[in-house]
Protein backbone atom coordinates (compact mmCIF):
# COMPACT_ATOMS: atom_id res chain seq x y z
CA UNK A 1 0.00 0.00 0.00
CA UNK A 2 1.19 3.75 0.06
CA UNK A 3 1.80 5.54 3.06
CA UNK A 4 2.47 9.18 2.75
CA UNK A 5 4.01 10.42 6.24
CA UNK A 6 4.01 13.98 7.43
CA UNK A 7 7.33 14.81 9.39
CA UNK A 8 8.23 11.97 7.98
CA UNK A 9 12.40 12.94 8.57
CA UNK A 10 12.12 12.87 12.01
CA UNK A 11 12.76 10.11 14.90
CA UNK A 12 9.58 8.29 14.53
CA UNK A 13 9.16 9.08 10.87
CA UNK A 14 12.04 7.66 9.66
CA UNK A 15 11.99 4.54 11.34
CA UNK A 16 8.48 4.13 10.59
CA UNK A 17 9.37 4.79 6.20
CA UNK A 18 12.47 2.25 7.01
CA UNK A 19 10.14 -0.04 8.47
CA UNK A 20 7.26 0.04 5.63
CA UNK A 21 10.14 -0.07 2.63
CA UNK A 22 11.90 -3.58 4.13
CA UNK A 23 7.99 -5.22 3.31
CA UNK A 24 8.23 -3.28 0.03
CA UNK A 25 5.61 -0.38 0.64
CA UNK A 26 5.34 2.85 -1.39
CA UNK A 27 6.50 5.60 1.18
CA UNK A 28 6.56 9.17 0.22
CA UNK A 29 7.93 11.69 2.77
CA UNK A 30 6.26 15.35 2.92
CA UNK A 31 9.16 17.71 3.62
CA UNK A 32 9.77 20.95 3.51
CA UNK A 33 13.43 21.18 1.91
CA UNK A 34 13.71 17.45 0.02
CA UNK A 35 17.22 18.40 -0.98
CA UNK A 36 18.14 18.18 2.81
CA UNK A 37 16.82 14.92 3.35
CA UNK A 38 19.85 12.47 2.84
CA UNK A 39 18.89 10.02 5.98
CA UNK A 40 16.08 7.84 4.15
CA UNK A 41 16.08 5.28 1.55
CA UNK A 42 16.49 6.16 -1.47
CA UNK A 43 13.39 4.19 -2.04
CA UNK A 44 11.18 6.51 -0.21
CA UNK A 45 10.22 9.23 -2.45
CA UNK A 46 10.29 12.53 -0.27
CA UNK A 47 8.25 15.50 -1.88
CA UNK A 48 8.25 18.99 -1.21
CA UNK A 49 5.61 20.40 0.73
CA UNK A 50 5.41 24.00 2.84
CA UNK A 51 3.29 22.33 5.57
CA UNK A 52 0.58 25.10 5.80
CA UNK A 53 -1.33 24.24 2.52
CA UNK A 54 -2.63 20.76 0.74
CA UNK A 55 -0.54 22.01 -2.81
CA UNK A 56 1.09 19.74 -4.30
CA UNK A 57 0.50 16.06 -2.90
CA UNK A 58 -3.36 15.83 -2.36
CA UNK A 59 -3.54 14.42 -5.82
CA UNK A 60 -0.75 11.80 -4.54
CA UNK A 61 -3.88 10.41 -2.65
CA UNK A 62 -4.83 6.86 -3.54
CA UNK A 63 -7.91 4.69 -2.03
CA UNK A 64 -5.15 2.76 -0.88
CA UNK A 65 -3.38 5.11 1.10
CA UNK A 66 -2.93 5.68 4.76
CA UNK A 67 -2.11 9.18 5.94
CA UNK A 68 0.27 9.56 9.29
CA UNK A 69 0.21 13.36 10.38
CA UNK A 70 3.12 13.37 12.48
CA UNK A 71 4.29 17.13 11.49
CA UNK A 72 5.17 19.43 14.51
CA UNK A 73 7.71 21.40 15.60
CA UNK A 74 9.98 19.47 18.14
CA UNK A 75 8.77 20.41 21.76
CA UNK A 76 12.31 20.32 23.46
CA UNK A 77 14.35 22.52 21.10
CA UNK A 78 14.83 25.60 22.66
CA UNK A 79 13.23 27.38 25.83
CA UNK A 80 9.44 28.28 25.73
CA UNK A 81 9.36 31.96 25.01
CA UNK A 82 6.18 33.00 23.50
CA UNK A 83 7.35 32.74 20.00
CA UNK A 84 8.28 29.96 20.16
CA UNK A 85 5.20 28.12 22.15
CA UNK A 86 3.06 29.87 19.22
CA UNK A 87 5.34 27.67 16.90
CA UNK A 88 4.92 24.92 18.55
CA UNK A 89 1.22 25.11 18.47
CA UNK A 90 0.82 26.53 15.20
CA UNK A 91 3.12 23.75 13.72
CA UNK A 92 0.84 21.09 14.89
CA UNK A 93 -2.63 22.76 14.03
CA UNK A 94 -1.94 24.33 10.52
CA UNK A 95 -0.35 21.09 9.31
CA UNK A 96 -3.10 19.27 10.62
CA UNK A 97 -5.75 21.56 9.10
CA UNK A 98 -3.46 21.31 5.80
CA UNK A 99 -3.80 17.13 5.69
CA UNK A 100 -7.52 17.77 6.28
CA UNK A 101 -7.50 19.71 3.31
CA UNK A 102 -5.81 17.81 1.21
CA UNK A 103 -8.08 14.89 1.84
CA UNK A 104 -11.58 16.84 1.19
CA UNK A 105 -9.76 18.04 -1.87
CA UNK A 106 -9.14 14.56 -3.33
CA UNK A 107 -12.13 12.98 -2.31
CA UNK A 108 -14.07 16.18 -3.74
CA UNK A 109 -11.60 16.80 -7.13
CA UNK A 110 -10.90 13.12 -7.79
CA UNK A 111 -12.66 10.74 -5.96
CA UNK A 112 -9.92 9.35 -4.26
CA UNK A 113 -10.62 8.84 -0.05
CA UNK A 114 -7.85 7.52 1.58
CA UNK A 115 -7.71 4.33 3.44
CA UNK A 116 -7.22 6.05 6.77
CA UNK A 117 -5.41 8.82 8.86
CA UNK A 118 -2.74 8.36 11.63
CA UNK A 119 -2.34 11.20 13.57
CA UNK A 120 -0.10 12.02 16.29
CA UNK A 121 -0.45 13.44 19.37
CA UNK A 122 1.10 12.74 22.76
CA UNK A 123 0.56 11.53 26.86
CA UNK A 124 0.84 15.32 27.20
CA UNK A 125 -2.39 15.54 26.50
CA UNK A 126 -3.85 14.25 30.28
CA UNK A 127 -1.28 16.76 32.26
CA UNK A 128 0.33 16.28 35.25
CA UNK A 129 -1.38 13.23 37.26
CA UNK A 130 1.24 12.20 39.54
CA UNK A 131 0.66 8.33 40.30
CA UNK A 132 -3.16 8.15 38.73
CA UNK A 133 -3.38 5.49 36.18
CA UNK A 134 -4.05 7.01 32.60
CA UNK A 135 -5.86 5.20 29.93
CA UNK A 136 -7.77 6.30 26.75
CA UNK A 137 -11.05 7.44 28.74
CA UNK A 138 -8.97 9.75 31.48
CA UNK A 139 -9.78 13.44 31.04
CA UNK A 140 -7.63 15.99 29.51
CA UNK A 141 -5.21 18.13 31.44
CA UNK A 142 -5.48 21.88 32.15
CA UNK A 143 -1.64 22.79 31.26
CA UNK A 144 -0.04 24.19 27.71
CA UNK A 145 1.08 20.52 26.60
CA UNK A 146 -2.69 19.48 27.47
CA UNK A 147 -4.04 22.37 25.19
CA UNK A 148 -1.40 21.55 22.39
CA UNK A 149 -2.33 18.43 21.99
CA UNK A 150 -6.23 18.90 22.32
CA UNK A 151 -5.80 21.40 19.44
CA UNK A 152 -3.19 18.77 17.23
CA UNK A 153 -5.84 15.99 17.71
CA UNK A 154 -8.73 18.51 16.58
CA UNK A 155 -6.52 19.74 13.60
CA UNK A 156 -7.69 16.86 11.43
CA UNK A 157 -10.79 15.89 13.53
CA UNK A 158 -12.72 16.93 10.02
CA UNK A 159 -12.23 13.86 8.07
CA UNK A 160 -14.18 11.58 10.25
CA UNK A 161 -17.24 13.26 8.92
CA UNK A 162 -15.98 12.53 5.05
CA UNK A 163 -15.58 8.88 6.09
CA UNK A 164 -11.92 8.10 6.58
CA UNK A 165 -10.73 6.11 9.57
CA UNK A 166 -8.75 7.79 11.94
CA UNK A 167 -6.81 6.75 15.02
CA UNK A 168 -5.13 9.05 17.29
CA UNK A 169 -1.88 8.11 18.97
CA UNK A 170 -0.74 9.39 21.96
CA UNK A 171 2.79 8.78 22.69
CA UNK A 172 5.03 8.58 25.41
CA UNK A 173 8.81 9.01 25.60
CA UNK A 174 9.92 7.28 22.70
CA UNK A 175 13.69 5.20 23.45
CA UNK A 176 15.89 5.32 20.67
CA UNK A 177 19.74 5.55 20.13
CA UNK A 178 19.04 7.57 16.66
CA UNK A 179 17.49 10.59 18.34
CA UNK A 180 14.79 12.13 20.05
CA UNK A 181 15.35 12.25 24.11
CA UNK A 182 16.72 9.40 24.68
CA UNK A 183 20.06 10.46 23.77
CA UNK A 184 19.86 13.30 26.24
CA UNK A 185 18.56 11.18 29.31
CA UNK A 186 21.24 9.00 29.32
CA UNK A 187 24.49 11.69 28.78
CA UNK A 188 24.53 12.41 32.56
CA UNK A 189 25.29 8.82 33.40
CA UNK A 190 28.19 8.56 30.60
CA UNK A 191 30.23 11.35 32.93
CA UNK A 192 28.77 9.11 36.17
CA UNK A 193 26.06 12.34 37.13
CA UNK A 194 23.00 10.37 36.55
CA UNK A 195 20.48 10.35 38.87
CA UNK A 196 16.50 10.97 39.45
CA UNK A 197 15.40 14.54 38.07
CA UNK A 198 13.40 16.76 40.76
CA UNK A 199 11.63 14.58 43.23
CA UNK A 200 12.27 11.27 40.99
CA UNK A 201 8.49 10.12 41.60
CA UNK A 202 7.05 11.67 38.64
CA UNK A 203 5.78 8.74 36.17
CA UNK A 204 7.82 8.29 32.40
CA UNK A 205 5.41 6.80 30.39
CA UNK A 206 8.13 5.24 27.76
CA UNK A 207 7.73 3.36 24.69
CA UNK A 208 10.79 1.59 22.64
CA UNK A 209 11.31 2.77 18.98
CA UNK A 210 10.70 -1.20 17.84
CA UNK A 211 6.81 -1.24 19.23
CA UNK A 212 6.29 2.99 18.57
CA UNK A 213 6.22 1.49 14.90
CA UNK A 214 4.84 -1.61 15.53
CA UNK A 215 1.56 0.11 17.20
CA UNK A 216 1.72 2.35 13.48
CA UNK A 217 1.87 -0.32 11.47
CA UNK A 218 -1.17 -1.73 13.76
CA UNK A 219 -3.15 1.19 12.95
CA UNK A 220 -2.33 1.42 9.37
CA UNK A 221 -3.27 -2.24 8.81
CA UNK A 222 -5.85 -2.71 11.00
CA UNK A 223 -9.41 -1.97 9.33
CA UNK A 224 -11.61 -1.50 12.63
CA UNK A 225 -8.11 0.91 14.31
CA UNK A 226 -9.98 3.70 15.04
CA UNK A 227 -10.03 6.43 17.47
CA UNK A 228 -7.56 7.11 20.42
CA UNK A 229 -4.78 4.92 21.55
CA UNK A 230 -2.19 5.67 24.35
CA UNK A 231 0.97 4.26 22.80
CA UNK A 232 3.00 3.69 25.42
CA UNK A 233 4.58 0.27 27.17
CA UNK A 234 2.24 -1.77 29.84
CA UNK A 235 4.59 -1.00 32.71
CA UNK A 236 5.76 2.78 33.28
CA UNK A 237 8.20 3.42 35.53
CA UNK A 238 9.20 6.13 37.80
CA UNK A 239 12.43 8.75 36.90
CA UNK A 240 14.04 7.26 39.97
CA UNK A 241 13.50 3.82 38.88
CA UNK A 242 14.12 4.69 35.06
CA UNK A 243 17.51 5.88 36.38
CA UNK A 244 18.53 2.99 38.02
CA UNK A 245 17.81 0.84 35.22
CA UNK A 246 19.90 2.91 32.74
CA UNK A 247 22.49 3.02 35.18
CA UNK A 248 22.80 -0.85 35.76
CA UNK A 249 22.32 -1.12 31.80
CA UNK A 250 25.84 1.55 31.28
CA UNK A 251 26.97 0.10 34.49
CA UNK A 252 27.59 3.65 35.78
CA UNK A 253 26.13 5.06 39.20
CA UNK A 254 22.47 6.49 39.35
CA UNK A 255 22.35 8.05 42.64
CA UNK A 256 23.30 11.90 41.89
CA UNK A 257 19.48 14.15 41.47
CA UNK A 258 19.00 16.83 39.34
CA UNK A 259 16.83 19.32 41.85
CA UNK A 260 13.65 21.03 40.42
CA UNK A 261 14.92 24.31 41.15
CA UNK A 262 17.66 23.65 39.07
CA UNK A 263 16.09 22.48 35.94
CA UNK A 264 13.70 25.53 36.06
CA UNK A 265 16.20 28.04 36.57
CA UNK A 266 17.95 25.75 33.23
CA UNK A 267 15.01 25.16 31.33
CA UNK A 268 11.90 27.72 32.26
CA UNK A 269 8.80 26.07 32.09
CA UNK A 270 10.52 23.95 29.47
CA UNK A 271 11.36 21.90 32.87
CA UNK A 272 7.77 20.78 33.01
CA UNK A 273 9.29 18.17 30.12
CA UNK A 274 11.11 16.64 32.58
CA UNK A 275 9.67 17.45 36.10
CA UNK A 276 5.76 16.39 34.92
CA UNK A 277 4.70 12.89 34.06
CA UNK A 278 1.92 10.70 33.38
CA UNK A 279 1.34 7.16 34.33
CA UNK A 280 -0.40 6.12 31.50
CA UNK A 281 -1.08 2.64 30.16
CA UNK A 282 -2.25 1.26 26.75
CA UNK A 283 -5.35 0.12 27.44
CA UNK A 284 -7.02 -0.08 24.53
CA UNK A 285 -4.11 -1.81 22.38
CA UNK A 286 -3.70 -4.83 25.19
CA UNK A 287 -6.98 -5.53 25.05
CA UNK A 288 -7.07 -5.32 21.05
CA UNK A 289 -4.23 -8.15 21.66
CA UNK A 290 -1.46 -5.92 20.79
CA UNK A 291 1.85 -7.39 22.66
CA UNK A 292 4.82 -5.72 23.33
CA UNK A 293 8.08 -7.05 22.40
CA UNK A 294 10.03 -4.47 25.32
CA UNK A 295 6.93 -4.34 28.04
CA UNK A 296 9.37 -3.83 30.95
CA UNK A 297 12.05 -1.23 31.18
CA UNK A 298 14.93 -2.57 31.95
CA UNK A 299 14.50 -5.29 28.33
CA UNK A 300 14.26 -2.41 26.72
CA UNK A 301 17.52 -0.26 27.68
CA UNK A 302 19.48 -3.50 27.48
CA UNK A 303 18.14 -3.94 23.78
CA UNK A 304 19.05 -0.64 22.68
CA UNK A 305 22.29 -0.13 24.41
CA UNK A 306 23.80 -3.84 23.04
CA UNK A 307 26.58 -3.75 20.65
CA UNK A 308 23.99 -4.88 17.63
CA UNK A 309 21.29 -2.50 18.06
CA UNK A 310 18.23 -3.83 16.26
CA UNK A 311 17.20 0.01 14.96
CA UNK A 312 20.83 -0.22 12.84
CA UNK A 313 19.45 -3.59 11.34
CA UNK A 314 16.25 -2.68 10.60
CA UNK A 315 18.31 0.82 9.14
CA UNK A 316 20.58 -1.24 6.72
CA UNK A 317 17.65 -3.92 5.96
CA UNK A 318 15.51 -1.17 4.34
CA UNK A 319 18.29 0.27 2.54
CA UNK A 320 19.41 -3.28 1.41
CA UNK A 321 15.84 -4.05 0.38
CA UNK A 322 14.56 -1.05 -0.77
CA UNK A 323 17.75 0.79 -2.79
CA UNK A 324 16.84 0.97 -5.96
CA UNK A 325 19.37 -0.32 -8.71
CA UNK A 326 19.01 2.80 -11.70
CA UNK A 327 21.04 5.13 -9.77
CA UNK A 328 24.05 2.81 -9.47
CA UNK A 329 23.99 1.91 -13.33
CA UNK A 330 23.93 5.51 -14.30
CA UNK A 331 27.11 5.82 -11.88
CA UNK A 332 28.35 2.92 -13.72
CA UNK A 333 27.81 4.62 -16.92
CA UNK A 334 29.75 7.11 -15.32
CA UNK A 335 32.42 5.63 -14.04
CA UNK A 336 33.07 3.74 -17.41
CA UNK A 337 32.82 6.53 -19.40
CA UNK A 338 35.82 8.53 -17.22
CA UNK A 339 38.80 7.04 -18.26
CA UNK A 340 38.30 7.10 -21.89
CA UNK A 341 37.05 11.06 -21.32
CA UNK A 342 40.15 11.61 -19.42
CA UNK A 343 42.34 10.26 -21.80
CA UNK A 344 40.89 12.26 -24.60
CA UNK A 345 40.95 14.92 -22.54
CA UNK A 346 44.98 15.19 -21.94
CA UNK A 347 46.07 13.44 -24.90
CA UNK A 348 46.28 9.81 -23.57
CA UNK A 349 48.10 10.85 -20.53
CA UNK A 350 46.59 11.54 -16.67
CA UNK A 351 49.03 13.69 -14.23
CA UNK A 352 48.52 12.16 -10.67
CA UNK A 353 48.64 14.37 -7.95
CA UNK A 354 49.97 13.88 -4.40
CA UNK A 355 46.24 13.87 -3.22
CA UNK A 356 45.34 11.16 -6.00
CA UNK A 357 48.15 9.13 -4.73
CA UNK A 358 47.40 9.48 -0.88
CA UNK A 359 43.62 8.62 -2.06
CA UNK A 360 44.50 5.83 -3.86
CA UNK A 361 47.02 4.42 -0.81
CA UNK A 362 44.13 4.93 0.90
CA UNK A 363 41.61 2.83 -0.83
CA UNK A 364 43.78 0.12 -1.58
CA UNK A 365 44.78 -0.18 2.14
CA UNK A 366 40.95 -0.65 2.33
CA UNK A 367 40.76 -3.54 -0.29
CA UNK A 368 43.37 -5.29 0.73
CA UNK A 369 41.84 -5.59 4.43
CA UNK A 370 38.79 -6.95 3.32
CA UNK A 371 40.68 -9.27 0.77
CA UNK A 372 39.67 -7.83 -2.56
CA UNK A 373 41.36 -7.28 -5.79
CA UNK A 374 42.99 -4.14 -6.41
CA UNK A 375 41.42 -2.43 -9.84
CA UNK A 376 44.43 -1.82 -12.35
CA UNK A 377 43.57 2.06 -12.76
CA UNK A 378 44.05 1.99 -8.88
CA UNK A 379 47.39 0.15 -9.26
CA UNK A 380 48.49 2.16 -12.13
CA UNK A 381 48.55 5.43 -9.91
CA UNK A 382 50.36 4.13 -7.39
CA UNK A 383 53.19 2.92 -9.66
CA UNK A 384 52.85 6.55 -11.32
CA UNK A 385 51.96 5.54 -14.54
CA UNK A 386 49.06 6.53 -16.76
CA UNK A 387 45.83 5.08 -15.82
CA UNK A 388 43.84 6.55 -18.54
CA UNK A 389 46.68 5.66 -21.30
CA UNK A 390 44.68 2.42 -22.53
CA UNK A 391 40.93 3.28 -21.83
CA UNK A 392 39.64 0.74 -22.83
CA UNK A 393 41.43 -1.83 -20.71
CA UNK A 394 41.41 0.63 -17.91
CA UNK A 395 37.20 0.35 -18.63
CA UNK A 396 37.21 -3.10 -18.55
CA UNK A 397 37.79 -3.90 -14.96
CA UNK A 398 36.07 -1.11 -13.42
CA UNK A 399 32.78 -1.83 -15.43
CA UNK A 400 33.21 -4.99 -14.07
CA UNK A 401 33.58 -3.94 -10.58
CA UNK A 402 30.71 -1.62 -10.59
CA UNK A 403 28.27 -3.74 -12.78
CA UNK A 404 29.55 -6.56 -10.36
CA UNK A 405 27.99 -4.46 -7.12
CA UNK A 406 25.50 -3.73 -9.33
CA UNK A 407 24.26 -7.07 -9.40
CA UNK A 408 25.15 -7.59 -5.67
CA UNK A 409 22.41 -4.89 -4.66
CA UNK A 410 19.96 -6.25 -7.16
CA UNK A 411 18.80 -9.59 -5.45
CA UNK A 412 18.35 -7.22 -2.21
CA UNK A 413 16.18 -4.95 -4.42
CA UNK A 414 14.14 -7.42 -4.79
CA UNK A 415 14.12 -9.19 -1.89
CA UNK A 416 17.02 -12.04 -2.53
CA UNK A 417 17.34 -15.01 -0.07
CA UNK A 418 18.05 -12.34 2.74
CA UNK A 419 14.82 -13.50 4.43
CA UNK A 420 16.15 -17.29 4.46
CA UNK A 421 18.67 -16.53 7.07
CA UNK A 422 18.52 -15.89 10.38
CA UNK A 423 18.93 -12.39 11.80
CA UNK A 424 22.75 -12.84 12.47
CA UNK A 425 23.97 -13.74 9.20
CA UNK A 426 21.92 -11.85 7.56
CA UNK A 427 23.14 -8.50 9.35
CA UNK A 428 26.24 -10.50 8.62
CA UNK A 429 25.32 -10.55 4.70
CA UNK A 430 23.61 -6.88 4.30
CA UNK A 431 26.97 -5.78 5.60
CA UNK A 432 29.20 -7.46 3.15
CA UNK A 433 26.82 -6.73 0.42
CA UNK A 434 27.04 -3.12 1.31
CA UNK A 435 30.88 -2.72 2.01
CA UNK A 436 31.84 -4.48 -1.24
CA UNK A 437 29.44 -2.36 -3.18
CA UNK A 438 30.59 1.02 -1.83
CA UNK A 439 34.90 -0.27 -1.50
CA UNK A 440 34.24 -1.04 -5.21
CA UNK A 441 32.54 2.07 -6.61
CA UNK A 442 34.66 4.51 -4.35
CA UNK A 443 37.81 2.67 -5.51
CA UNK A 444 36.36 3.24 -9.18
CA UNK A 445 36.33 6.98 -9.03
Amino acid sequence: MRVIITGGTGLIGTALADSLLKDQHDVIVLSRNPSKVKHLSPAARVVEWDGRTPTGWYDLITEDTAIVNLAGAGIASGRWSAGRKRAIRDSRTVAGNAVAQAIDLSITLREKKPAALIQASAVGFYGNRGDEIITESSSTGDDYLASVCRDWEASTESVEAMGVRRAIIRTGVVLSTMGGAFPLMAMPFYVFGGGPVGSGRQYVPWVHIKDQVRAIRYMIENEEAAGIYNVTAPNPVTNRDFGKALGKTLARPSFLPAPAFAMKAALGEMSTILLDGQRAVPKRLLDEGFTFDYPVVQEALDDLMQEESPELEVREEAMAYAEPTEPLRKRVERVVAAPAAAAAATGGGVKVDKKAMVKAKRQVALLKKKGEPIPPELQAILDGGNAAAAPAAAAAPVAAAVVEAVADEAPAAAGGNLSDLDPAARRAEIRKRRASRLARIKAAG
